[in-house]
């Protein structure tokens, strides 16, 4: 037979219940240790704490409200033990920032907005006899694992970054407080009510730690795990532990032979504000290489250094005593250092960054930890993480494949065969790809010596040397697959790509400094012999989506010398087979309303540029004179003399669009800035309608006025009214937005701010709650964008 129970709750008999619905009570904080119980057919009612094993779960009870009249609840799990216990003081690690999201008692989220404390109780009545589990039979010590506590922190992080908000972690004196009052409850046994949240000086056990703990401590008779789990099922302790200006957690632990433990938790006393660090913990795909910009003068602008580390402090915050360390496997790594007492060059915001630089680049696919110290307001502070460098996508096979797959596509609108990819190419593209990395910044890789190597230069080989003069090859902010796209927007790299006789490449790429790539690609030396027979034309006839302009920064070798403002069209190319002689060569574009383009005309007979004949081949080349309007079809006709014949062909093709629309631009900017912002512990942020409008105002204002950049009366955050696109708007928003020109991608700004050390704090910011996004492509000159971070804040206390 199953036994039934009653219970008495607000003055009513509830029931009959089992026990687990006994059990549940308890957990919800409907049924107390003192409450009255009975069992049916039972003649009297008993105290629930009588009943074994009913309390396997924690209870909240109601301590008297302290005199800042904070509502206070304080899990306490019953069970037995007792005597003497080990005790543990966990290692400490230093918290990570709060975020500006909240959430509701279900852990979804919400919009951001600040937490409020729950509503102070103004008579509250204190419970009857609330006993934490009585003490009878001495217990001997059982140590505690030394990991326990950071175990805690990061399952009570997890929690919180489920619903949006940053780390916490724990406080060292704080923790000294916590475990000083778990030890005074545990040799005071029969503790009740609110003698459970204070010390009293004539018991065992006192100290003034323990009772400023005490009173405003959460109090769990079980383990960590459970007093967690149980926390997060009351609505008001986890506003509490969900709160978004929790910065440090104390944590005291006792657990003895008997199986009785006392955790003490202190979420209330840890300073507010927050503390970003990034990389953030535990983070992965850490980029090796110094990406920053001028902001930093001196040795790491002349030599290719490692990612740089970072931890920002409220701008509230008195910052002395700085010491910081970054080791990889016990190894101390040697490092540029940056405290508030000696900031970065040129660091314009308070002094409250401490950075480190490693003089070297970090090695790919390893783990770093990183120790810092500091003392913020005269109290001691420090913290402990570890981040882990990004696996090199090309060294584990993953990007050579896509590449052959992209210049397939190219070749199949051409109609060309496909070519397979080269393991041994591929390795001597590696080969030359590490050197031209290791030697980023010097002379001799710079224009056409990129094709070279150097036997004086680290990273030489004399494979790599051989791949160099037999590959196309781009440095900076070209992604892999985009290198390819701006090799296909070229004359003379685009050549290669396109040969019949073209059967086997190879193809490498790696991270360079400053969030670049360095890609090469042997596109000469698979080749098989003999000539082809019909010319290749590109684009094609027919061909959609055709690009706009030749690429930002132009080509090296100069296919258009006379270009002056360095803004040109998508080439079109005509080649034909090695040994036919090409004359009187003619061409001509026209728009879709049948006008003539204006177009350097390029061909074997006359190219644009004569110094370099060799690299053009046998090709006739139009490159409008301006960038190609969108979504416009354009007719084409060239006629030359092939070897006494004529040869004429006439064809069409239709641009694309001019890039993704600002929508889909600030949707991609959301998504890169809130995955930054997560990775370092801090809220994500939304997009703020006003600002934004106020941003593409500028944007405008910035391309209408693109030829004055640089002068004098000109300047990137203000607008003259003088000027075209001059609005109140835009020049509002000029004055705190950080400009970007020349952008391959919209996400250039945000990667090369993640990657400099003095313009992440602001894209971290953990106030921020809504930003500002607009940007607008210059055919030709690539993406110019505002970014405004300062659109709307939230005041931390």
């Amino acid at each position: 037979m199953i036994d039934r129970w009653y219970y008495i709750r607000n003055k009513r008999k509830v029931g009959p219940v089992s026990m687990a619905e006994l059990r549940e009570a308890t957990r919800v904080g409907q049924l107390g240790p003192s409450d009255k119980v009975l069992r049916e057919g039972a003649s009297h009612w008993v105290d629930a704490q009588s009943l074994v094993g009913l309390f396997a779960t924690a209870q909240l009870v109601h301590p008297a409200p302290s005199s800042w009249q904070w509502l206070r609840r304080h899990s306490v799990w019953a069970g037995a033990g007792g005597g003497l216990v080990c005790v543990v003081l966990v290692l400490l690690v230093l918290s990570r920032t709060p975020s500006d999201s909240n959430a509701d008692a279900n852990g979804s989220t919400a919009h951001p907005a600040p937490l409020k404390n729950p509503d102070p109780i103004s008579n509250p009545t204190p419970p009857k006899d609330v006993n934490p589990p009585k003490i009878l039979v001495p217990a001997k010590s059982i140590p505690v694992a030394a990991g326990v506590a950071d175990n805690f922190i990061q399952q009570l992080n997890k929690e919180r970054r489920l619903v949006g908000l940053g780390s916490v972690s724990l406080d060292v004196d704080l923790s000294q407080s916590c475990q000083a009052h778990a030890r005074y409850l545990l040799l005071n046994p029969g503790l009740s009510g609110p003698a459970l949240f204070d010390e009293d000086s004539a018991r065992t056990g006192f100290s003034n730690d323990g009772k400023l703990s005490a009173q405003s401590a959460l109090i769990f008779f079980s383990d960590p795990a459970r007093a967690l789990h149980d926390a997060l099922t009351r609505g008001d302790i986890r506003l509490l532990l969900l709160d978004r200006q929790l910065l440090t957690v104390g944590f005291g632990l006792i657990h003895t032979d008997q199986d009785t433990w006392f955790t003490v938790l202190d979420v209330r006393r840890g300073p507010a504000g927050p503390v970003v660090t990034y990389p953030g913990e535990g983070q992965k795909d850490v980029p090796t290489n110094y990406c920053g910009g001028a902001e930093l003068e001196g040795p790491t602008n002349k030599q290719n250094a490692g990612f740089p580390i970072s931890v920002v402090f409220p701008s509230s915050r008195a910052i002395a005593g700085a010491q910081a360390t970054l080791t990889q496997g016990g190894t101390t790594i040697p490092t540029y250092f940056f405290t508030p007492d000696k900031p970065p060059p040129n660091y314009r915001n308070p002094p409250r960054l401490i950075g480190l630089i490693p003089k070297k680049p970090l090695t790919e696919n390893t783990s770093y930890r990183v120790e810092v110290s500091a003392q913020i307001d005269g109290k001691g502070w420090s913290r402990s993480w570890t981040f882990a460098t990004a696996v090199d996508p090309d060294a584990a096979g993953s990007l050579a494949p896509q590449a052959l797959a992209y210049v397939n596509q190219f070749r199949q609108h051409a109609g060309l065969p496909a070519v397979v990819l080269d393991a041994d190419l591929s390795r001597a593209c590696r080969k030359h790809v590490n050197y031209l990395v290791q030697n980023y910044d010097h002379p001799k890789v710079k224009g056409l010596g990129a094709h070279e190597e150097d036997d004086a230069l680290p990273g030489f080989s004399e494979e790599g040397r051989r791949a160099g003069k037999a590959s196309v090859i781009t440095q900076g902010f070209n992604y892999p697959l985009s290198s390819i796209d701006s090799w296909m927007a070229t004359l003379y790299h685009r050549l290669p790509l396109l040969d019949p006789r073209l059967v086997r490449i190879g193809a490498s790429s790696a991270h360079g400094p400053r969030m670049g790539w360095v890609s090469v690609l042997d596109a000469s030396t698979g080749k098989s012999p003999g000539n082809f027979q019909k010319p290749v034309i590109y684009p094609v006839d027919g061909q959609r989506d055709v690009p706009l302009a030749f690429p930002a920064g132009g080509e090296v070798p100069d296919p258009i010398p006379d270009d002056k403002d360095g803004r040109a069209g998508y080439p079109i190319t005509v080649t034909f087979p090695s040994g036919k002689k090409l004359v009187n060569a003619a061409g001509s574009v026209q728009d879709g309303q049948g006008r003539n383009v204006p177009v350097w005309f390029s061909s074997p007979e006359k190219p644009a540029n004569p110094n370099f004949v060799r690299h053009q081949a046998n090709t006739i080349c139009m490159i409008a004179q301006d960038p190609l309007q969108a979504n416009t079809v354009y007719r084409v006709r060239v006629q030359v003399n092939v070897d006494g014949q004529p040869w004429e062909k006439a064809w069409s093709f239709t641009t694309g669009p001019d890039g993704d629309s600002p929508a889909e631009s600030a949707a991609k900017i959301m998504q890169r800035i809130n995955l930054y912002r997560t990775q370092a512990g801090v809220g994500k942020v939304e997009l703020h309608p006003e600002s934004s409008s106020r941003c593409q105002a500028h944007v405008r204002y910035l391309i209408l006025n693109a030829e004055l950049r640089g002068t004098k009366q000109f300047s990137s955050n203000d607008e003259n009214p003088e000027l075209p696109g001059y609005s109140d708007e835009g020049k509002q928003v000029a004055r705190g937005a950080y400009v970007y020109y020349k952008a391959l991608s919209p996400l250039v700004q945000v990667e090369t701010m993640i990657a400099g050390l003095t313009t992440r704090p602001s894209l971290l910011d953990p106030n921020a709650r809504r930003i500002g996004f607009a940007c607008g492509l210059e055919p030709g000159r690539g993406w110019t964008c505002v970014l405004d971070l300062h659109a709307e804040k939230i005041k931390m206390n």
